[in-house]
């Protein structure tokens, strides 16, 4: 898939990525009070902080995040797979092979 790579380029910034996070996680703990008080009605809201989670990041980041415009049903899905790579640890490492540099053209070929 070539979304991911360019998702997570476009998220490299560690303060875009703070409130993305914090913006998952207070919808996470709004969608479980909802649950538990039995608001089911009201669920919907709790996507609410995950969205201006997003906004702030995308204003925090160096680049400008066009990906989540053109397809935001995949960047929705993305920001939970970075959520759980971060909550398992694995973040740094898909960073780092997302972000690294292309490798130095080999002319031996030639």
């Amino acid at each position: 898939n070539e979304f991911w790579p360019a998702y997570l380029r476009a998220h490299a910034a560690p303060a875009s990525r703070a409130a993305h996070f914090v913006g998952l996680a207070l919808s996470g703990v709004a969608a479980a009070a909802l649950l538990s008080c039995g608001m089911v009605f009201f669920l919907v809201l709790a996507i609410i902080p995950a969205q201006l989670g997003a906004w702030v990041g995308h204003k925090l980041s160096p680049r400008h995040d066009r990906l989540s415009k053109q397809h935001p049903d995949l960047a929705a899905v993305a920001d939970v797979k970075m959520f759980g790579l971060f909550l398992t640890g694995g973040l740094g490492r898909e960073l780092a092979k997302c972000t690294e540099l292309p490798s130095r053209p080999n002319f031996s070929a030639i």
